[in-house]
């Protein structure tokens, strides 16, 4: 039996080819079953007659063809006990539990040809064009070399000859960061003024210890009590506060900006923090905490990027690893009216001209995320994904509000005027807490007057 290794396990990402010219979409609308009805009557002097089963089937209540609305007495199973149905008035197929009143169909663009289904995934839905005489396939095939023709042959899986459309089953309002929960406790009526709680969090995220450390520094060095629990109990707290403030004081970023996943363990299992960063102001913009290292994922980083911008600039520029799923997130925001320009560092070594001109970049983000594994180390993990959470936002707002970077000539990447008159870095963030506590006040009195207004 082969130990279980404390390492998370890197795969080779699989390259992929992304089409990026849309298909194009048909609806077309069926009539209500009862006009088919009659139109078949007139047409051949002759009611169509419900379905003569030889053997009784068992249809969910309330089964009816979602095109034209027929009920069950005229709908087959068209493909046994796989779920698929044909209905005899508007000769439509479908699955039992779809939910339409029209239909759409997608077309290849190259051929016209009807895209078909090949693979369902969890972010989205693959569609292929099998058509062989289609203009995008003969291309392909015929630029082939003699051994790829044989790759082919052998494996056709390997090669990508076909036109493929990808249909994303998220939407872009849909996409929105993870922010720490409401806490259990108000730091207002908390038994430790700001001050102690500003210790707390100097110790907690600028030295990285754990709760349990600070606990025991707490007591034995400062002979305050203060246990573990409630350690974490101030970090969700103050967690929630800096959450909105720290995203609305992000603001003129630079348009390169660069981005990478990490690894987090959480209850024992390995997940990811999508980091984007903007290497010349040395702001962190996001910091998505993800169970999956998915399209997304990517897209929810990318999308609160884009939220930061009053207007989103022509030469904005992302620049990632090899990952796949930031050549899709580009795909969904073009497929939204939102452009951007993908610049993708491959390995460790500048193998062709765009790794060499953007590996500075890439290397800005590898450190931003060893000085997160340096912080994150000491706390072991975290015993739930809130936990999670709360952590890795307060680490965006040390290094945005209270970290010094050489880059920056020993400044904060955000300057914060009420905190400049503060020389330790308890009384920074017991300032920082208040300033956000403030800005979460006034949004809640904001957002009731808009919905007093509205009533």
């Amino acid at each position: 039996m082969k130990p279980k290794t404390n390492k998370p396990i890197s795969k080779p990402y699989r390259k992929i080819e992304v089409d990026t010219e849309l298909p194009i979409v048909e609806t077309i609308e069926v009539p209500n079953y009862k006009e088919l009805l009659k139109q078949y009557e007139h047409k051949h002097g002759k009611p169509l007659k419900p379905i003569n089963r030889r053997k009784k089937i068992n249809f969910p209540k309330g089964t009816k063809c979602p095109y034209c609305g027929s009920p069950k007495e005229y709908i087959y199973t068209n493909n046994g006990s796989k779920g698929q149905c044909l209905c005899k008035v508007c000769n439509n197929t479908f699955m039992l539990g779809s939910n339409l009143n029209k239909k759409t169909i997608s077309k290849c663009p190259y051929c016209g040809h009807t895209l078909e289904k090949t693979k369902d995934r969890n972010s989205f839905i693959i569609y292929k064009c099998k058509n062989d005489n289609c203009k995008y396939y003969q291309n392909k095939l015929n630029s082939l070399t003699k051994e790829e023709k044989e790759i082919y042959k052998s494996n056709p899986g390997k090669l990508k000859l076909r036109y493929i459309y990808r249909e994303f089953k998220f939407s872009l309002a849909s996409l929105n960061p993870n922010t720490p929960n409401r806490p259990k406790i108000d730091l207002a009526k908390a038994h430790n003024p700001l001050n102690v709680v500003g210790l707390i969090m100097t110790f907690y995220v600028n030295f990285g210890l754990s709760s349990r450390t600070v606990s025991r520094i707490m007591d034995e060095v400062f002979s305050i009590k203060v246990s573990h629990q409630t350690v974490l109990n101030y970090a969700q707290a103050t967690a929630y506060y800096l959450s909105s403030f720290t995203k609305d004081h992000i603001k003129d970023l630079s348009s390169k900006l660069c981005g990478d996943e990490t690894y987090i363990k959480v209850k024992g299992k390995w997940r990811y923090i999508f980091f984007i960063l903007d290497p010349v102001k040395k702001i962190l913009i996001s910091s998505l905490v993800s169970k999956k290292r998915d399209t997304l994922a990517a897209c929810t980083a990318i999308k609160q990027v884009i939220d930061c911008f009053k207007e989103i600039p022509e030469d904005l520029t992302f620049i990632f690893d090899g990952n796949p799923i930031y050549l899709l997130a580009k795909m969904f925001f073009a497929k939204n009216n939102i452009q951007f320009d993908l610049k993708t560092v491959i390995g460790l070594t500048n193998d062709d001209p765009i790794s060499a001109e953007f590996r500075p970049y890439k290397q800005f983000i590898e450190r931003l995320n060893r000085t997160f594994k340096d912080n994150y180390r000491h706390t072991n993990g975290f015993g739930s994904f809130d936990g999670a959470i709360s952590y890795v936002t307060l680490f965006t707002a040390w290094f945005n509000f209270l970290r010094p970077h050489s880059a920056l000539n020993g400044k904060v990447p955000i300057p914060i005027n009420e905190l400049n008159k503060y020389e330790t870095m308890p009384a920074k963030w017991a300032k920082l807490i208040e300033l956000a506590q403030i800005h979460t006040i006034e949004n809640q009195k904001h957002k009731s007057n808009v919905l007093k207004e509205a009533a």
